[in-house]
């Protein structure tokens, strides 16, 4: 809840993206994470691919989901904020930030 400037009232809002779909059930951790991460999805993907983005939009890494998980070694990059998107058959179908 925020305060509007010279008023008495107040007023909820948020900031940043859209929540995950809960339909697609998929989860991302640890979060922070430094060595790897885990993605879990309780549906399967269908051999979907996925990217992990830089804030700057660059690939770092592209792979497929094999099963309903996957582990990441992220041991070595450095550290900053990263972006999941998946994509099955060549369309984006969903984005974690």
């Amino acid at each position: 809840m925020y305060m509007k400037e010279n008023e008495d009232d107040c007023f909820q809002t948020s900031v940043g993206i859209g929540t995950v779909d809960e339909k697609m059930g998929m989860q991302v951790f640890p979060n922070p994470a430094s060595d790897y991460i885990l993605l879990q999805s309780e549906i399967t993907l269908d051999k979907a691919g996925f990217q992990l983005l830089s804030v700057h939009g660059g690939i770092v890494i592209r792979d497929n989901m094999d099963s309903d998980s996957k582990k990441i070694d992220i041991a070595g990059l450095p550290p900053g904020v990263y972006l999941i998107q998946f994509e099955q058959a060549g369309l984006p179908v969903l984005k974690i930030l």
